[in-house]
């Protein structure tokens, strides 16, 4: 069981990557026994993650949850997964929808056209409310990343990256954040080209300041957050035979 102090990183406590390391695989291990998850996400609670944990940018590290539907994939980019990353400033909770997830995501994101996008993501932001709520300081982001490895065990080389966060898709008075739903047209257009070669996903920012994440309370927080991304993980997979 992962102790309360977990979380605790602070000036006099820095997170390091040798911890980052050793505690990622812990909070696996957790989630794996979360029967919420496994019923909700229909996430593999044998499924391997990552076979290495190496140094991110930064010195965060990530590790993954695959799907059950994932089993018989030949790479772990074939099918979306349910993320979760740690570095100094932040943990990330995410839903990763890599540029190789099978089914003809492209050709669904075009049949459902921009609105149709748009009110994915504006039903996210909504479940999403309540976690942000709960956690002061958290941030709910839709990001596009291109990369590159020099090798197998490499990190990656981001050639280009936009992030987005989600409650610019809606217009509230609940929030600081100002109203522009250009971005989410731009995005659109990129995901919907055909020589678009781009991982994409929703993940939430949760800063190690917050109260929830020194306490146990932490874990359940993060399995909300997956919840409430649900629909994510059911439009990656709708169309994945």
């Amino acid at each position: 069981m992962i102790q309360s102090k977990f979380f605790k990183f602070n000036g006099k406590n820095p997170y390091t990557y040798s911890e980052g390391k050793r505690l990622i695989k812990l909070l696996g291990e957790e989630f794996r026994k979360d029967k919420r998850l496994i019923r909700e996400l229909g996430l593999d609670p044998q499924g391997k993650g990552r076979g290495a944990i190496t140094r991110g940018g930064y010195g965060g590290v990530w590790d993954f949850i695959p799907l059950r539907k994932a089993k018989k994939a030949k790479l772990f980019t074939e099918y979306p997964r349910a993320t979760m990353g740690m570095n100094p400033r932040w943990t990330t909770v995410a839903i990763t929808v890599p540029n190789g997830v099978r089914g003809g995501i492209r050709g669904h994101l075009k049949a459902i056209g921009e609105d149709g996008f748009y009110d994915l993501l504006s039903n996210i932001e909504q479940r999403l409310r309540k976690v942000i709520r709960n956690a002061p300081g958290s941030q709910p982001m839709l990001y596009l990343t291109q990369q590159h490895f020099p090798s197998q065990r490499s990190s990656p080389i981001v050639d280009g990256r936009l992030d987005v966060d989600l409650r610019t898709a809606v217009k509230t008075n609940d929030t600081a954040v100002k109203h522009q739903p250009m971005w989410f047209e731009s995005i659109y257009q990129i995901l919907t080209n055909k020589k678009t070669n781009i991982q994409w996903g929703i993940d939430v920012h949760l800063p190690y300041s917050i109260k929830f994440m020194q306490s146990q309370k932490a874990l359940r927080l993060f399995s909300e957050t997956w919840i409430a991304m649900k629909p994510l993980m059911d439009f990656a997979t709708k169309r994945v035979k």
